[in-house]
């Protein structure tokens, strides 16, 4: 588990080093979660329901 509930910045490399061991957690089969990181990096289901999506 990845907790990121109290970060207050993300930049590229930790967030590629949080997408690798979420994969590898899912190639082994390993229950793994990341906390909070909707409190740094905003997430939504899908374009369509993102507020600020503009298609051009």
């Amino acid at each position: 588990m990845a907790d990121l509930t109290e970060t207050t910045y993300c930049n590229s490399p930790v967030f590629s080093v949080l997408v690798e061991a979420y994969r590898e957690a899912l190639a082994r089969k390993i229950p793994y979660a990341i906390l909070g990181l909707d409190r740094v990096l905003p997430l939504h289901p899908g374009l369509a329901r993102t507020p600020a999506a503009r298609v051009s």
